[in-house]
């Protein structure tokens, strides 16, 4: 899903940690990571399992869906970029997987947000930089 396109700011540029993970946005897929010896997923920076210290970690596409479980309302831009998108809420939100992952929100008010609220991922594919997945709420495509 294509994200809303009131979603903008300076252009995402990825190093070699973020590679994987920006180059799966660009083709819509959100990556996590999956502890290749306890099978636990965990969030797509994580190096080392959570769960038993494995360190090898394979890529797996998640589904996608997400909850709500925390948020904090930007009122002053953090550049000049943003300047016409304040306020906006960034937010945590805990995949189906159950890795939590910080991104921002799009496609509802600021009124709108609870926690418990249904997301789905849907991606920024801006003019200049790296592709990127935010989250909206899951009927974003029904209304």
């Amino acid at each position: 899903m294509r994200a809303p396109q009131e979603i903008s700011g300076p252009p995402v540029v990825g190093d070699a940690r973020s590679e994987d993970f920006l180059a799966a946005a660009e083709r819509d897929e959100l990556v996590i990571r999956r502890c290749m010896a306890c099978a636990h997923f965990l969030a797509p920076e994580v190096r080392t399992c959570t769960r038993c210290g494995g360190t090898e970690l394979d890529r797996h596409v998640a589904s996608g869906s997400a909850r709500l479980m925390t948020w904090s309302v930007v009122h002053h831009p953090p550049l000049p970029a943003f300047a016409d998108q304040v306020p906006f809420a960034v937010a945590y939100v805990e995949t189906a997987e159950g890795p939590w992952l910080n991104t921002r929100l799009a496609g509802l008010s600021l009124a709108e947000l609870r926690a418990g609220l249904d997301l789905t991922v849907a991606f920024v594919h801006p003019d200049e930089g790296a592709s990127y997945p935010i989250f909206v709420p899951d009927n974003a495509d029904k209304k």
